[in-house]
């Protein structure tokens, strides 16, 4: 349990160097649920926080990972100020 006390209390920018150094095998299913899961929670997270730059750079990995949700990332990443805030709630939704 002390671990994962640990792990939370990692900067937001440091989720980011897992997702790139995860270097998985695009055939083994459980590697490629895992990548996307990350990706999007390391989103998400930064959404909640707030962290605008970070979450607009995750975008891009969580299109790749989840192309399901490149159209509402490309939608956040071309959102700005107030309007962006109304897109993150709207993607989370």
């Amino acid at each position: 349990m002390g671990g994962w006390r640990i792990q939370a209390r990692r900067k937001l920018s440091e989720l980011k160097r897992p997702i790139r150094g995860l270097h998985l095998h695009a055939d083994c299913e459980r590697e490629r649920v895992l990548r996307r899961e990350v990706a999007l929670v390391a989103w998400v997270r930064a959404v909640l926080l707030e962290n605008w730059g970070l979450a607009n750079r995750l975008t891009i990995e969580a299109a790749k990972v989840a192309p399901e949700t490149a159209v509402s990332m490309e939608e956040f990443r071309a959102a700005d100020g107030q309007f962006r805030v109304l897109v993150a709630k709207l993607v989370l939704l």
